[in-house]
């Protein structure tokens, strides 16, 4: 007879696969039908959902909109019901403007909304008053003079950032958000966009477009410009997943890395923009 481990032994090992090696995940949930259940538990907390059909292969499942639809369908039975971290292609806003996708994963901490091929949409984001666990938020910068933000209050929500390198001419909605700790823009913002964050508490504001445009870089210690590209999907993993290890810091741990040292007197909020290579500033910060 096979040995039986306490439930408590299996949920220990399967947290340090998740840990060490996330990929093995999808094969310790064929060991058992005791397994199973605890596995696909911790491979379904993160999901990436696109318009076509692909592998994971990050620990984790990518999935299609159909087959989503098809989970959220089972309603609390399904692991999906308790994803926390989630990056959504927006080509599936027709899907009730995400409602279906909010209401069934309630449980979201962290959730990445891509902008591509749907130019125009003016999304319904209303159920995201449901999410009281979302933490981190990150959508198109085009949705700002879209106004798909205003009217929300969405206070568990501390960390916003404003995907694609499209320059945010108008003001941000801060109402929407007011336990706002870090804002982050893939372009530029204005300055008045800046000072009101500033004003209302945020500890850090990351900028990744050139400063300088249209009046010169917004000096403060808690404005970040960051320089350099990343790769999106490394950025979202490293919030998504902690324990996925890249080459980077996700942009709110390296921009308050960046506000330390310049409150500790090591860096100059004036010296412009800021490589985004941790490697190099690992012996510094």
């Amino acid at each position: 007879m096979a040995p039986i481990f306490p439930n408590e032994i299996t949920d220990a090992c399967l947290d340090l696969a998740g840990q060490l090696h996330p990929r093995m995940l999808e094969r310790l949930c064929r060991i058992s039908r005791g397994t199973r259940a605890r596995a696909v538990k911790r491979l379904t907390q993160t999901v990436w959902v696109e318009s076509y059909g692909a592998r994971g292969g990050y620990g984790f499942p990518r999935l299609t909109a159909v087959r989503l639809a098809r989970m959220l369908d089972r309603g609390t039975s399904h692991p999906v019901a308790g994803v926390l971290h989630m990056r959504l292609h927006s080509a599936l806003a027709p899907m009730e403007g995400f409602g279906s996708v909010f209401a069934g994963c309630p449980a979201l901490v962290t959730l990445w909304i891509d902008q591509r091929g749907l130019s125009g949409f003016r999304p319904d984001l209303r159920g995201l008053s449901s999410l009281h666990h979302l933490r981190d938020l990150t959508v198109p910068a085009e949705w700002v003079a879209m106004r798909v933000l205003e009217g929300l209050v969405l206070p568990s929500v501390t960390h916003v950032h404003f995907a694609n390198p499209v320059d945010v001419e108008g003001r941000v909605p801060l109402r929407a958000f007011p336990n706002l700790t870090h804002l982050g823009f893939a372009a530029t913002a204005t300055d008045e966009c800046i000072e009101a964050a500033l004003q209302g508490g945020a500890s850090a504001v990351v900028l990744r477009g050139t400063p300088g445009r249209p009046f010169g870089p917004y000096i403060d210690l808690r404005v970040v410009y960051l320089a350099g590209g990343v790769d999106p999907d490394a950025e979202w993993l490293k919030r998504a997943c902690p324990e996925w290890n890249p080459p980077i810091w996700d942009q709110w741990t390296f921009a308050d890395a960046v506000v330390k040292a310049r409150r500790d007197g090591k860096m100059r909020a004036g010296d412009g923009r800021v490589a985004y290579a941790v490697k190099e500033w690992l012996g510094i910060l």
